[in-house]
């Protein structure tokens, strides 16, 4: 009647993706708090509060999110407004609008993506900063 818990499939060829959304946040879901994780989180519906991330943030199209974000990377389709630090790559699509201040060391934005606010690089590209200004000496 009960059957014994079969052992756990072996691994056939199978790669796993390491940047699948561990926390999804879904289109018709809203959420307003603090996410702290070190996973990738993906936003299709309205995000307001805060991300603290050591792993990469996705903003979907149909994303909103709204308050201040701290992560590794940032993949943007949808909204975001107010204040991020990036510390690695934040890549703007074409329908990408970005409404914040950001610190961040790559930047990337499509053509057509709308970008309205304060960027500062310096922050994680001070060696290339201080090599450029030895060379103009």
């Amino acid at each position: 009647m009960f059957k014994s818990p079969q052992p756990p499939k072996q691994n056939q060829g199978i790669t796993v993706n390491s940047n699948v959304a561990e926390t999804i946040i879904g289109p018709e879901t809203k959420y307003q708090g603090t996410v702290t994780t070190s996973k990738t989180i993906r936003i299709d519906g309205v995000f307001e509060g805060e991300i603290k991330s050591s792993g990469p943030v996705i903003v979907g199209e149909t994303g909103k999110f709204s308050g201040t974000m701290d992560c590794k990377s940032l993949s943007l389709s949808g909204l975001v407004e107010g204040n991020a630090t990036v510390s690695e790559k934040l890549e703007c699509t074409s329908q990408a609008i970005l409404k914040a201040d950001i610190n961040v060391k790559d930047l990337i934005l499509a053509n057509g993506a709308i970008f309205d606010g304060k960027c500062n690089m310096s922050k994680f590209n001070k060696a290339k900063e201080e090599d450029s200004n030895k060379s103009t000496i």
